[in-house]
């Protein structure tokens, strides 16, 4: 019977032997996936701390809004003072015809002095 016991150990050491390199392509994979989820979890952590460097606080974005309001309220009221300083398009063609009817009898005052010096 101490034959038999050898050769039942013997096979139960080859089978655990079998058993162990089936099982160690699985075993590295674990290894693998837990280094990759290692090196993820520290990409995501740049990542966020990235995010949360460049982020603007709500205090901020509420400060940056109302700056924007105040610019825009100046560049309205700019914007009406020019339109209220500003001839009416009428006016000025009116005052542009009054200068060339006056340009107009300038030169013929000039011409009919000319001609009169002409005559003389």
């Amino acid at each position: 019977m101490a034959a038999a016991d050898r050769v039942q150990h013997g096979c139960h050491y080859d089978l655990w032997g079998l058993r162990y390199f089936a099982l160690q392509p699985i075993k590295d994979n674990f290894a693998q996936v837990r280094e990759d989820a290692r090196l993820e979890a520290s990409n995501t952590k740049a990542s966020l701390s990235t995010v949360v460097t460049s982020m603007v606080t709500q205090q901020e974005l509420k400060w940056r809004t109302d700056r924007g309001l105040e610019d825009r309220k100046r560049t309205d009221d700019t914007l009406a003072d020019l339109h209220t300083a500003q001839v009416p398009r009428a006016e000025l063609e009116r005052v542009f015809s009054g200068y060339e009817q006056r340009f107009q009898a300038l030169e013929r005052q000039n011409d009919r002095q000319n001609k009169d010096a002409a005559n003389t």
